[in-house]
């Protein structure tokens, strides 16, 4: 269960209707079964098989959004909206070893917010004007406050949509926008449960002397 998974999960639980949006069909039929096996009710669950890093993409998500309900925004996008594959699946390497296209790839994050937000916030504007709430969550990281052994890539990104956060919300917020950055730190998605990546994180462990 990754982040965006794990909040789907949550917010089907105290009796929201979710959303879900990845970038294949597959991928969303099987995470809305894994969450009806946890107890979801899956009339609260939909989705939208989308490609958030394109225009076409993301015209046909905001196309797809049900006109006659209040709508949030809830994002957690990992390694440029899953464009990406990352070697062994390991994000932490040593800085000689970063490709050009890696740093690419998690930094396209910012533009696929940035795409989001040219056409959500419109959304939300006439949701404010009808006397209604619009409130954005997007999900980062501690690695957007912090840098550590291996993180070149990883926390360049973070801070980067962690900027781009800190950038627009006054101008959102002049508009009852409500806008909020979430930064987890180690969260247990499995991803550390891959020995590469296991090996990185206990050497960063040992010289940053951190967790």
């Amino acid at each position: 269960m990754n982040i965006g998974t794990a909040a789907a999960y949550y917010l089907a639980k105290k009796g929201f209707e979710v959303i879900m949006v990845s970038r294949t069909e597959e991928n969303l039929e099987k995470i809305k079964a894994g969450l009806v096996k946890l107890g979801c009710n899956p009339e609260l669950l939909s989705y939208v098989a989308a490609d958030i890093t394109t225009d076409d993409g993301i015209s046909h998500l905001v196309d797809e959004l049900p006109k006659d309900k209040n709508l949030y925004w809830v994002q957690s996008i990992g390694m440029g909206g899953g464009s990406y594959k990352v070697p062994n699946d390991n994000i932490y390497l040593p800085f000689e070893q970063i490709s050009p296209e890696l740093i690419a790839a998690e930094m396209n994050i910012v533009t696929a917010t940035h795409r989001l937000m040219l056409k959500m916030v419109p959304i939300f504007r006439k949701q404010i004007a009808e006397g209604r709430k619009a409130k954005i969550v997007i999900i980062t990281s501690m690695s957007g406050e912090r840098g550590y052994h291996f993180g070149a890539t990883h926390v360049a990104a973070k801070h980067a949509i962690v900027g781009y956060v800190k950038g627009i919300e006054k101008e959102l917020r002049d508009e009852k926008i409500e806008i909020y950055d979430v930064r987890p730190g180690g969260v247990d998605t499995g991803m550390y449960d891959n020995p590469h990546t296991r090996k990185a994180v206990e050497e960063i462990g040992q010289r940053d002397k951190m967790w």
